[in-house]
């Protein structure tokens, strides 16, 4: 069954193209470390020039930039402003050389445990820096003891390139039961990068030294570093078993909120209990069913049209009967009825005498009435 893991190696300054040519040639050896310079800690710039000549040959390649280190050779501003520039820095390198976007690009941390602080602080904003503001993809190379766990923490998003040198070795004498000899000739070991001891590496530095070396047909290189990858060309993020997708911006830390006042929930009122039902009588066995009867069956009622009514005959307007005028009685003297002289007499005919005369004025206008009413009949 074929290994779903890649042999590579790094070496600091460029073999040269035959010495290249014969590796891709002779060995199991399939992608190499490629530094980018000028950086702040590595000057040497023979790799630049040489990335379409290798892609051709068919290598796969891990830029490395070499950045601030705390300790050891190299420049030592371990700033977080520093970081940020030399992300811009690193960009452009990778650009010159001539990596595509979205191109993974390693910050080479030299630094072993335990993590420095400052280390920490430099990483945190190389890697901010370029995850969100340039068009290539963050990865690390660093120590697997403990640095690589502090740096993971700080920020997850790179590829991480681990160094352990404890279980492979160039040198017969540094062997053990539980150190391997990786001898000069291939094929060269390719295990598993999590079996560096970190459990999220993809790509592993097994050994390194001067007595490490290449023999490629007949041509060998001594003096170089070997490496394992889950990736065939580890700067190109398709080339993973799940492709590595392009960081996406972390998202700005958002301002503290003041703690709000939650209400209590409301009183909530125990459920009443249902009603008890109240007993049935149940039905007598013996007692007959009453059965509903059917309701009445009333028969179509079949209206009755009223008889037409006969139109009433024309009469013409008649006139009213006449009424013959009434004469005013003729006022009859007190002395008639006795001649009585006494005030009470008096004031008797006074009233008598004015019935009379309020009588007739009332039939007169009766009479006047009639009279219109005969003229408005046409008579």
């Amino acid at each position: 069954m074929a290994n779903n893991f890649f042999a590579g190696f790094d070496r600091s300054t460029y073999p040269g193209d035959p010495l290249m040519t014969a590796i891709i040639q002779n060995t199991n050896l399939c992608w190499c470390g490629f530094y980018l310079g000028p950086a702040p800690s590595h000057p040497d710039t023979s790799w630049m020039k040489q990335r379409a000549f290798l892609k051709g040959l068919g290598f796969g390649l891990a830029p490395l930039y070499v950045g601030q280190q705390v300790t050891g050779p190299g420049s030592h501003n371990v700033t977080a402003a520093q970081g940020k520039i030399d992300a811009q820095q690193a960009a452009s390198l990778a650009s010159l050389a001539g990596f595509p976007a979205g191109s993974i690009i390693f910050l080479d941390i030299e630094q072993g445990p335990p993590p420095d602080p400052k280390t920490i602080v430099y990483y945190r904003a190389w890697v901010e820096e370029f995850a969100t503001n340039t068009k290539y993809a963050p990865g690390v190379y660093c120590s697997y003891s403990k640095v690589a766990a502090a740096l993971f923490k700080a920020d997850s998003r790179p590829v991480f390139w681990v160094f352990n040198i404890n279980k492979f070795t160039c040198i017969p004498s540094q062997v053990t039961a539980t150190r391997v000899l990786i001898p000069h000739n291939p094929p060269f070991p390719d295990p598993d990068p999590a079996q560096s001891g970190v459990a999220f590496a993809q790509l592993w530095q097994l050994a390194q030294g001067t007595e490490c070396a290449i023999n490629a047909g007949a041509l060998a290189l001594r003096n170089i570093d070997f490496d394992t990858s889950v990736a065939r060309d580890p700067s190109n993020p398709s080339s993973y078993p799940l492709p590595v997708p392009a960081p996406a911006p972390r998202p700005p830390v958002p301002a503290p909120v003041a703690p709000q006042r939650v209400p209590s929930p409301p009183h909530e009122r125990p459920p009443f209990p249902p009603p008890t039902p109240m007993p049935q009588p149940s039905p007598s066995p013996t007692a007959p069913q009453r059965v509903p009867s059917a309701p009445p069956v009333r028969p179509p009622v079949t209206p009755v049209t009223p008889p037409p009514v006969p139109a009433a005959p024309f009469l013409p307007p008649q006139p009213p009967p006449w009424i013959p005028p009434v004469q005013a009685p003729t006022p009859v003297p007190w002395t008639a009825y006795g001649g009585c002289s006494c005030a009470c007499c008096v004031a008797i005919a006074g009233m008598v005498s004015l019935v009379a005369t309020t009588a007739t004025t009332s039939i007169t206008a009766i009479t006047a009435i009639a009279k219109m009413g005969r003229s408005s009949h046409g008579t």
